[in-house]
């Protein structure tokens, strides 16, 4: 419980030295193994991580929550088939939990298919309407299509549910200055890449690394590059070119 904590308030150190005391203690607790991995997932270990994952299967070979977590973490290094295959044993199992539909959600949405995460997340809705995370996930995918009132109505409901959710709080906070005007000259970056990337690798033939950390942001991007090459990265954020008006939407 004290590593969940840590978790949810993002201290990833906090949580590390009770996670690696409750296998010990309880060689067989799961749900400890599961946070174990996903401590080490946070901070970069991979395959310590998929290690933790695999002792917790060993002892509850159906666990959804570990389960979801090694497909994550196939999904993001690049090996979907293999993620895929462990999603479908667990739609096996999982056509009734709600939670499961909203993981799937997350994921489309991640990829940029919307329109299948909003497919998931109106199923996780049939199966139960009185869970907030339910209501969060339509909040995003209503958010990323651009309908802001049904954003709103659903966060409204996340937080009606439980005051205290953090996600939905800070949704509603987005969308409150939404609502006082935050409005800047934000355009689009959207376009073909090619002959950038051309120019580029013209310019620069020796190049073997590149990403758009467009989703998962820039701390993702730099920690793949970190654990394929095996260095560390420093990042000043005062040295990162952020326009003022993008800042301010993510604060």
């Amino acid at each position: 419980n004290l590593a969940a904590e840590s978790l949810m308030d993002g201290d990833l150190a906090q949580a590390k030295a009770p996670l690696r005391l409750a296998p010990e203690l309880a060689p067989e607790f799961e749900k400890a193994l599961n946070n174990l991995g996903v401590v080490r997932a946070r901070s970069g270990d991979v395959e310590g991580a998929l290690a933790a994952y695999e002792r917790g299967l060993v002892s509850a070979p159906g666990n959804v929550p570990i389960l979801t977590n090694m497909a994550r973490l196939y999904q993001e290094g690049g090996d979907l088939e293999r993620a895929s295959e462990i999603l479908s044993q667990v739609e096996d199992v999982q056509t009734t939990n709600p939670f499961y539909f909203v993981y799937r959600g997350e994921l489309a949405l991640a990829q940029g298919k919307t329109e299948d995460g909003l497919a998931f997340m109106r199923t996780a809705l049939r199966l139960d309407s009185e869970i907030p995370e339910v209501h969060v996930g339509l909040a995003k995918v209503y958010l990323a299509l651009g309908d802001v009132p049904k954003a709103r109505h659903h966060v409204e409901r996340a937080l009606r549910l439980d005051a205290t959710h953090r996600e939905a709080r800070g949704m509603a906070v987005m969308l409150a200055r939404g609502d006082l005007g935050l409005d800047a000259d934000i355009s689009s970056d959207t376009a073909a890449l090619n002959e950038s990337v051309q120019a580029l690798l013209d310019a620069v033939p020796e190049t073997r690394w590149m990403r758009d950390p467009t989703r998962g942001g820039l701390a993702s991007s730099c920690n793949e590059l970190a654990v394929a090459a095996g260095v560390g990265i420093s990042l000043f954020e005062e040295n990162l070119p952020i326009l003022p008006a993008v800042a301010g939407a993510c604060e």
